[in-house]
């Protein structure tokens, strides 16, 4: 189902300057007040930690992220990807809840490279340890 809410120009600007530049670790997209377009909320600078972009999704609420992951697998292999999170926590109004979850496809389509992607509801669900990185590790 398309909500109408638009994808702004600038959340592909910043998503290639992460993705290209390497110059941030992770973007926060939120939809704006007016529930026409998703925008840009926050910006992590390169070296920013996965903990740091856990920590900007909201107690209550929801948002959207990428995360540019970094790590090295037990063989020794560096592994780069963006990982996507949709993020709606159990005190999420429902209004929002529909909001987010409608408008998902637009900003994934939007995207292009990322190689994971999650919907959590509480920190555990993208865990670093325990989700993300024993997913990474397949590639």
């Amino acid at each position: 189902m398309n909500t109408g809410i638009a994808c702004d120009p600038s959340c592909i600007e910043v998503f290639g300057k992460m993705k290209m530049d390497k110059s941030l670790s992770f973007i926060i997209f939120k939809i704006d007040d007016t529930a026409e377009h998703i925008v840009v909320e926050k910006t992590g600078e390169k070296g920013e930690s996965y903990e740091a972009f856990c920590g900007s999704f909201p107690e209550k609420g929801a948002r959207y992220g990428v995360f540019d992951y970094h790590m090295t697998n037990g063989d020794g292999r560096q592994i780069n990807k963006i990982v996507f999170v949709a993020w709606c926590s159990a005190g999420t109004k429902m209004q929002d809840k529909f909001k987010y979850a409608s408008s998902m496809g637009e900003i994934k389509s939007k995207l292009q490279g990322v190689s994971l992607s999650y919907e959590a509801r509480v920190l555990s669900d993208i865990d670093a340890k325990e989700v993300v990185e024993k997913d990474l590790a397949k590639f």
